[in-house]
């Protein structure tokens, strides 16, 4: 509605001041100003006034506005009025400001995220400006812009904000929220593309002083987001042999895949042994000890990796683990030194035979080990079952499938409960993390 006002006198000249809204840059451009007879002035002479301002047709149909105050406008004439006709109400008054824009077509008026004089002003009121940081390189400035954007935005307006700064494309742009603290700024959680949320929400819901300008953390992508969002990160280990340090990996997985995917994508990274089988498997580690096996079939999201101390390892399976005989078991093998609560080392899978004496199996441990005959004979060897441990001191003896919980085997490898335990003094230098994980290596698929 219009403002009530004071006439000026009925004698004086009224002066108004005009501006022109262009939709499609979305600004506005003074036009100069005008001043017009005491009389009344018909809506015929103002539109032509704006038009002469222009230098369009005088009769170029308008939508004419009356810029009440900040952010408030009031329309004075629609294009399709009547001529000689204001809006009801409306008596302009010396020194007022008319705002004006031509007529758009049902295309354009679709098209343009601010077709109207009033979309203008009222964006006016949600405008910020937004400071977004590289996430990879905080410190470089000139990887630091900042945007005027709308706190009514969609997340998707957003991107596409950003990434036509960056001149990329919207689908290769992951944002960040602002974790921020008393000492600084850095980036916090990822913002979902499925996300439903405003700019306005997306601030409102970080952990930011709100007498902070607005930043946000960015990232490129070397894959779409949408598909990115649908894999996971998974640290693998590929242990080549028992002997050396593994090499970690970080690699991007489907999430509805399988372990046989895993294992397919890991082979095309890893560097098998020419004369090996080239069939890999998934252990679980945990506590240095063999967890389980994780069958071809199992998908990846049943997968958790919540516990610090779990690893999931990747291996090439031996000639003589590729097929297992109803006489046959693979015993999971760990290293201790007296406390059998606390293993060291890298553990690994052993196929013993039922009835098989003890010495052969010392035998291809060592081998597995390459560990000096001299040194070897100082190791000692136990079956742990349930935290329990039995010295297996004579060379002789007989493996016993009853000695290894048959009740635990499944699929030819028993259960966690029982493991071969190899006691030796622990010569791993001392390191804050596991010694077999270094720098990880990502690997996008």
């Amino acid at each position: 509605m219009a403002q009530t006002r004071k006439n000026s006198s009925s004698d004086d000249p009224h002066t108004y001041f005009f501006r022109l809204y262009d939709p499609v840059r979305r600004t506005l451009e003074y036009k100069g100003w005008d001043v017009f007879p005491p009389t009344k002035i018909s809506a015929k002479e103002l539109t032509e006034a704006c038009n002469q301002k222009t230098g369009l047709p005088l009769n170029t149909p308008l939508f004419i506005y009356l810029d009440v105050k900040p952010t408030v406008v009031d329309k004075l004439i629609t294009a399709d009025q009547q001529p000689n006709r204001f809006s009801p109400n409306f008596d302009l008054q010396d020194g007022d400001l008319i705002v004006f824009q031509k007529q758009l077509t049902a295309e354009e008026d679709a098209r343009l995220a601010l077709p109207g004089v009033r979309d203008y002003f009222k964006d006016l009121t949600f405008r910020t400006d937004v400071e977004f940081v590289d996430k990879e390189r905080q410190n470089d400035d000139s990887c630091t812009f900042s945007l005027t954007l709308n706190l009514k935005m969609a997340y998707t307006q957003v991107i596409r904000a950003v990434a036509a700064k960056l001149k990329t494309d919207p689908k290769r742009i992951q944002l960040f929220r602002n974790q921020s603290t008393s000492v600084r700024d850095c980036p916090g959680a990822a913002i979902g593309t499925d996300t439903t949320l405003t700019l306005r929400d997306i601030f409102q819901s970080s952990r930011t002083n709100s007498n902070k300008p607005k930043k946000l953390f960015y990232t490129h992508l070397d894959m779409d987001i949408d598909e990115m969002e649908a894999r996971k990160e998974m640290k693998i280990l590929w242990q080549p042999n028992f002997r050396e340090e593994g090499k970690d990996l970080n690699i991007l997985v489907n999430k509805r895949g399988t372990v046989k995917d895993l294992l397919d994508m890991v082979k095309k990274q890893v560097e098998l042994a020419t004369d090996g089988t080239g069939q890999l498997r998934l252990v679980e580690l945990s506590g240095y000890k063999i967890h389980s096996t994780h069958s071809a079939a199992t998908q990846l999201d049943s997968l958790s990796s919540i516990s610090g101390n779990k690893i999931f390892r990747v291996e090439e399976v031996p000639h003589d683990q590729l097929r297992i005989e109803s006489d046959e078991l693979l015993i999971p093998v760990a290293h201790f030194h007296k406390e059998i609560h606390q293993c060291f080392g890298i553990p690994f899978y052993l196929k013993v035979r039922t009835n098989e004496q003890f010495f052969e199996v010392k035998e291809r441990i060592r081998k597995i080990l390459d560990v000096p005959e001299k040194d070897f004979e100082k190791y000692k060897f136990c079956i742990s079952h349930l935290g329990k441990q039995t010295y297996l001191e004579d060379d002789n003896y007989r493996i016993s499938a009853k000695d290894l919980n048959p009740q635990a085997v499944w699929c030819g490898t028993i259960g966690v409960t029982t493991w071969l335990g190899i006691d030796h003094l622990n010569k791993t230098p001392k390191r804050p993390r596991p010694s077999y994980l270094e720098k990880a290596v990502k690997i996008y698929n």
